[in-house]
């Protein structure tokens, strides 16, 4: 499952619950969080910040592979730190929008 789910298991004002379950299902491999230096360090006073994949600061984006057949090797957020030189590719809301992409790296098993 893939998407801008607009909800977050853990904060904001969406049913919570119905995020959980998706994550919690037994079909999902949701055991990689993804995460960015990033968003950790746009909201460092938020314990959620370094797994927000929208710039204006909640978890709400998904790449949530099959439980079965697939195995996860690793996952990320792609948030550019300012100095980084791919940061222009998210500078401005007129170079990208204002969710970061979420990446899984799976092994076909």
């Amino acid at each position: 499952m893939l998407g801008d789910l607009n909800s977050s298991p853990n904060e904001g004002d969406s049913i919570k619950s119905a995020i959980q379950n998706l994550l919690s299902s037994p079909l999902i491999d949701s055991s990689c969080v993804p995460t960015s230096e990033a968003g950790e360090k746009l909201r460092p006073n938020n314990q959620f910040a370094a797994q927000h994949t929208a710039a204006w600061g909640l978890r709400v984006d998904y790449a949530l592979p099959s439980q079965f057949g697939l195995s996860v090797k690793r996952c990320g957020i792609f948030w550019p730190t300012e100095n980084d030189p791919q940061y222009k590719l998210i500078s401005s809301r007129k170079a990208s929008s204002d969710h970061r992409l979420i990446w899984v790296d799976v092994e076909l098993e």
